[in-house]
């Protein structure tokens, strides 16, 4: 087996077959099990094309690898080195070993309320940190939060890593939908982000709550107003059963994440991480309701249940 080193360090073994280095797709290189030559530790090694950027987004990608190599935070991989050859940005980071947010669910099933507040209250607790560095996630979907079944946080639940935070912003116009990554990323990013390319927290916020509504109905931010509107309505059916079972304050929290207006989202992540903590005692204290009975924020009669007489 040939091997090829990078860096000076860390090894990375290479193979003839397409699959060469048995590489991960980030939004923008490839991502690599590297081993440091010497510890035999293992890291996650990204390779970067720089022909792909111009000469302002090269810098950019500088300066955030610059002020990510300073995070220390429990959510985020810690990157340990960068550095360039040839025409590669090449990053070695912490080797995060776990299943994605989808792949989870699909083996799991579906998520308790109060399990899927903890993810974003994780989340949003990685950005708030990465936001002082003026770091913000170019791809932030279920795929790039991977979740540690062997490690717990306080109040129960897995812990998650946000991975792949560095990279300049893709281009709406340069969207590749042949990558997974981009595939998937999409349908997560904010308005704006599809529309002009703009990533800042208050875009991260969008996706944030992408990632709160996806575990809860498994579907895309997109549908979540669609449902909202069915429960409000008299055509109530067996669709809106999720939504109609979220209390008040997750269902106003989703509202204000989602908001197509940039300038109606949270713009403080300390009060918003204060806002989830909130809901999820709400949920945490509730009292059981009978099978049949679901939450109905602005009704005060609830709908029948679904195949109930009368329905």
């Amino acid at each position: 087996m040939e091997h090829r080193v990078f860096l000076g360090k860390y090894r990375v073994a290479t193979t003839k077959r397409v699959r060469w280095w048995e590489p991960r797709r980030s939004h923008l290189g490839l991502i690599y099990e590297a081993k440091e030559i010497g510890s035999g530790k293992k890291f996650a090694l990204e390779l970067i094309p720089l022909f792909l950027l111009g000469e302002s987004e090269r810098a950019e990608l500088r300066r955030a690898a610059r002020a990510a190599r300073q995070i220390r935070h429990r959510n985020i991989p810690i990157l340990h080195e960068f550095g360039q050859e040839g025409e590669q940005f090449v990053t070695v980071a912490e080797e995060v070993s776990g299943m994605t947010a989808p792949a989870w669910i699909a083996a799991h099933g579906p998520i308790p309320i109060a399990a899927a507040l903890r993810v974003p209250l994780q989340v949003a607790s990685a950005l708030r940190v990465a936001a002082r560095h003026d770091l913000y996630h170019p791809t932030l979907y279920p795929g790039n939060l991977m979740i540690l079944s062997g490690q717990s946080v306080e109040g129960g639940g897995p812990l998650v890593k946000v991975v792949r935070f560095l990279g300049p912003q893709p281009s709406p116009r340069a969207l590749d939908l042949s990558n997974p990554t981009f595939a998937g990323a999409i349908t997560f990013a904010s308005p704006e982000q599809i529309a002009d390319g703009v990533i800042d927290f208050r875009a991260e916020i969008y996706s944030l709550g992408g990632l709160l509504w996806f575990p809860l109905s498994g579907a895309p931010p997109v549908a979540f107003f669609g449902a909202r509107d069915r429960m409000r309505t008299s055509n109530f059916d067996s669709g809106s059963t999720q939504i109609a079972d979220l209390p008040a304050g997750i269902v106003g929290l989703l509202e204000g994440m989602l908001s197509e207006n940039p300038d109606e989202r949270p713009t403080d992540p300390t009060a918003l991480e204060e806002q989830i903590r909130l809901c999820l005692l709400d949920v945490e204290t509730a009292p059981v309701r009978p099978p049949g009975e679901f939450f109905w924020p602005e009704r005060a009669t609830p709908p029948p249940a679904p195949g109930a007489a009368g329905a």
